[in-house]
């Protein structure tokens, strides 16, 4: 059936992309060891840590992000909003980004005294999602604002780097594969799919973008200060429906 051949799918697509980032892990630890024992202070090794860290955080985004769009868990439960300060909350989740993806993040901010209602966690996990999308930016800039009485965006932006019409409709692409090897959302751990579902079921809206002058690609979400609703569920994909 076409359930059970999607699954299959999905399965030897996992298996593929969770071997590949364990062998990245794998080599880089191999090469922390063999310093360690030649014991030689250089600058490579930072640079190790630097990759094995990195490698083990997008394997396990991965992992969260087809859970989350295929699977069960927590936050599929609904989503339970909090009044929160966006300011602090993002600016907490760049330094955590600078430290476990050992990026350069640059965060600016509207105002300081703006609440909104948000789900903490799962908000997280968009924001974490659309900075996978930028996967090969050393360097990102983050921008929340206040785009009107009743809404507030985020902005994050890779600068220099101005992604193609083929390589956004990959990205934000249901497709598992692609027999012209374009470029889709597994290839970035899912994080555009998982970024957009979570922004929508806070009733915002989700857009990857690009600008030519200056070059550079950009997400925004933009999401309502004030939720209606207390609980909200993500839509998820199921691979076999119940019957």
């Amino acid at each position: 059936s076409t359930a059970l051949h999607r699954q299959n799918e999905l399965i030897s697509l996992l298996k593929h992309d969770i071997e590949t980032r364990i062998i990245a892990l794998k080599r880089a630890l191999d090469l922390l060891e063999a310093k360690q024992l030649s014991d030689q202070d250089d600058e490579v090794m930072p640079q190790l840590l630097a990759v094995s860290r990195r490698t083990t955080v997008e394997l396990i985004d991965f992992i969260e992000n087809v859970l989350l769009l295929y699977g069960e868990g927590e936050i599929h439960e609904g989503l339970s909003f909090y009044s929160v300060k966006p300011a602090s909350f993002v600016s907490s989740i760049a330094t955590k980004l600078m430290l476990e993806k050992n990026l350069n993040v640059t965060f600016s901010q509207c105002r300081q005294d703006m609440f909104v209602e948000i789900d903490p966690t799962a908000f997280e996990r968009a924001i974490a999602g659309a900075v996978s999308v930028f996967s090969h930016c050393d360097a990102l800039e983050m921008e929340l604002t206040e785009s009107s009485e009743d809404s507030f965006q985020l902005k994050i932006i890779c600068p220099g780097k101005c992604l193609s019409e083929a390589e956004r409709s990959g990205l934000m692409s249901e497709q598992l594969r692609a027999a012209n090897g374009m470029e889709l959302a597994s290839t970035n751990g899912f994080g555009a799919l998982v970024a957009r579902r979570v922004v929508e079921a806070h009733g915002g809206a989700f857009a990857l973008k690009t600008s030519k002058e200056p070059p550079m690609s950009f997400i925004i979400m933009e999401l309502p200060k004030y939720q209606n609703k207390r609980h909200k569920g993500i839509r998820v994909q199921r691979l076999i429906e119940n019957t």
